[in-house]
């Protein structure tokens, strides 16, 4: 009987959870906007165009959209060597100093942890007024 009982809770879980499981993906199925077009629009919001400016526009945004893209594709990759690389300087700098000087950077790292904590909650308070405009 508990066999049933434990059975049947399974079959009913599964049951009220498989609308959830086949739920789509929505942030993997959302594209990101093309640069270009989001560049265009940002230029011209408030303007009356004509269909041959349109379709200029959109022949720009062809041309320039894939450009951007891969612009900004080797601008992250850049980033990230560059933080590699920085995170291995520090790492030989530490190695050549002192267990005395280690000590004496201590409390510059921890104002410094502090300041950039400080930053980043600045910085999500100037971005969430203009996200809801």
């Amino acid at each position: 009987m508990k066999i049933l009982r434990v059975v049947l809770t399974l079959v009913v879980g599964l049951y009220l959870a498989s609308p959830l499981l086949a739920a789509p993906n929505k942030k993997a199925d959302k594209v990101p906007p093309c640069p270009a077009t989001q560049r265009v629009n940002q230029i011209v919001k408030n303007l009356t165009l004509t269909a041959d400016q349109t379709a200029k526009f959109d022949a720009l945004e062809k041309e320039f959209g894939p450009k951007m893209v891969e612009a900004k594709k080797q601008l992250e990759e850049a980033k990230k060597q560059i933080e590699a690389l920085n995170k291995g300087l520090s790492e030989k700098v530490m190695d050549v100093l002192t267990a005395e000087q280690k000590e004496q950077l201590k409390p510059k790292k921890a104002e410094k942890k502090a300041t950039k904590k400080g930053a980043k909650v600045k910085d999500a308070d100037a971005v969430a007024p203009a996200a809801t405009k």
